[in-house]
């Protein structure tokens, strides 16, 4: 694990649980994706699978709510 890590319980496609954990630089890099994800689908990329977009836009909105309640917790 990161010495400055929050960790989380996951789990695999196998069924195993395991270790999540994410470092504030981590946060910090994913927040930026999500912005990046966020831009290209306002930019049209919705247009290309419609059907899709509900899932991708609500993955989206849940790490949002994740990385909101760690990023406090960087200093």
């Amino acid at each position: 694990g990161e010495p400055n890590g929050f960790g989380r319980q996951a789990t695999g496609a196998s069924g195993q649980t395991y270790l999540q954990v994410m470092s504030c630089e981590r946060l910090t890099q994913l927040e930026n994706m999500i912005a990046a994800s966020r831009a290209n689908l306002a930019a049209g990329g919705d247009t290309f699978l419609p059907e899709t977009v509900p899932a991708l836009r609500g993955g989206l909105t849940s790490m949002t709510t994740v990385i909101a309640q760690l990023k406090p917790k960087c200093s």
